[in-house]
């Protein structure tokens, strides 16, 4: 079974002398990494850690988390991102959590407070990297929490070797320099990592850092790098990769003004790209529902509620399976683990799949709003809120109001360059599309659509709003 070593990443590309990693504060060369990382693979093993060991990172600096988190793979721990919900899990063992600042106990195993690595090591101890067998834990990511509580997902190094893939890059830059707006420690970001450096390219820490030719996103924060002046119409991007939730027609033409070219992808954590689009023109905006072409060597079906597959065309619930697909969550007693089923995983999503492998997602299955005996689709309402000029972002969910009768709520970001509020302009287009359901809803401004880490909508938020 084909394993991982972080070790090997620095000796295929052959480019000892080229940049590596950026940061605000320091260039690495790829041979000034590798002997970094070995480093602090040495001085971390000297503070009792061992191989095998699980591993929480609760680091706030950015630099310094992504560095912990390569010397902990080199050492051959196991290491997770520690969040409010990996930290209260009691399904996941702590051995340790590495920490910059005070916390408390971890619900099991010991805390051992760590700084940054001393710049000046008495002694350095330069260690081999450890090659992981193929079926041995790498890291823990979570789960979106999309369809539920967010969960504990085991990455294999056969998994995460086949993540890392350079050709999953989909472009053909020769070196690039990619820059990532989420976390550098979310599975989806360390996986890109490695990608980039597997093609001897150079990772950017800091979404700002300049030469970026790729950067990494999600559709929430299109409004957020425009408004803080994080992308220039006058000097654009090669190119963009999307994922994370749906992709409208207005933010796909924003970013064509941004980027020379969009690549919106669809999948998941869990088992990895399922399809994908490139958005290069006008012509190649298309629905917000359309994300492409299933990608090489996914196996995509959709399936009706007896998981039969369904003819070309017709509607129900998209399962796929990859190479990297995880067996299943950790410690997961919801549904049985039933998201996972004959090596296919179920995102949760609807959709369609035309004959000719495209692939269209028309909706959420926990996400079909019932109002008043009427079933609608939130995406739906969302595409409906989003093409009414001015709003640059929007969100929809249902509230049981007075006398238990259900009302639509719809919460929406104005766009910075909007000459006015568009509230009744979206009650005209709810009402024209939607009829009494778009008349009796609650429609109100936010500062920031609610949404999770990785992008998604947060309807749960948006209702307690």
């Amino acid at each position: 079974m084909q394993g991982f070593c972080l070790g090997d990443v620095f000796t295929e590309t052959g480019h000892a002398e080229r940049a590596a990693l950026v940061s605000s504060r320091r260039t690495w060369t790829y041979s000034q990494l590798r002997d970094d990382i070995a480093t602090r693979a040495g001085w971390i093993a000297s503070l009792g850690l061992k191989r095998g060991d699980t591993v929480g990172i609760d680091q706030s600096d950015s630099q310094e988390a992504l560095l912990l988190a390569l010397a902990l793979t080199w050492l051959g721990c196991r290491w997770f991102r520690k969040t409010n919900e990996t930290y209260a899990s009691q399904t996941l063992f702590y051995s340790h959590i590495l920490s910059d600042r005070a916390a408390s106990e971890p619900p099991q195993g010991r805390h051992l407070q760590l700084g940054p690595m001393p710049r000046a090591i008495a002694t350095p101890i330069y260690r081999p990297a450890h090659r992981f067998a193929g079926n041995e834990i790498v890291l823990f990511g979570e789960s979106s929490g999309s369809t539920g509580t967010p969960k504990i997902l085991p990455m294999t190094a056969a998994q995460l070797d086949r993540r890392a893939d350079p050709r999953l890059l989909l472009d053909d830059s020769a070196v690039p320099r990619v820059t990532s707006a989420f976390n550098p420690l979310h599975i989806v970001s360390f996986y890109n990592f490695l990608r980039v450096l597997r093609r001897g390219g150079t990772y950017a820490l800091g979404i700002r850092s300049p030469g970026v030719t790729h950067m990494l996103l999600a559709p929430g924060m299109i409004e957020r790098i425009i408004e803080d002046g994080v992308v220039s119409q006058q000097a654009r991007i090669r190119s963009c990769w999307i994922g994370g939730g749906p992709l409208y027609p207005p933010s796909a033409r924003l970013l064509l003004s941004y980027f020379e070219k969009v690549i919106y992808t669809y999948g998941s954590q869990e088992a990895g790209n399922a399809a994908y689009r490139t958005i290069s023109t006008e012509n190649d905006v298309g629905e917000a529902g359309d994300v492409g072409q299933v990608a090489e060597g996914v196996e995509l079906r959709i399936v009706d509620g007896n998981d039969r597959i369904v003819p070309p065309g017709s509607e129900g619930e998209i399962c796929y399976r990859t190479a990297s697909v995880i067996s299943g969550y950790i410690g997961d007693s919801e549904r049985g683990n039933s998201q996972f089923a004959g090596g296919f995983f179920f995102p949760g999503d609807i959709g369609r799949l035309d004959g000719d492998g495209r692939l269209t997602v028309t909706g959420r299955v926990t996400e079909q709003l019932n109002i008043g005996g009427i079933k609608i689709s939130a995406a739906r309402i969302d595409e409906a809120v989003t093409s009414v000029e001015g709003v640059g972002d929007a969100s929809s969910t249902t509230i049981v109001a007075d006398a238990g009768v259900e009302r639509l709520v719809v919460g929406y970001h104005v766009a910075g360059s909007a000459p006015a509020d568009p509230g009744a302009a979206i009650r005209d287009r709810l009402m024209a599309e939607f009829g009494t359901i778009g008349k009796t809803a609650i429609i109100f401004a936010l500062p920031l659509v609610p949404r999770n880490e990785n992008g998604k909508l947060d309807r749960r938020k948006l209702a307690e709003l």
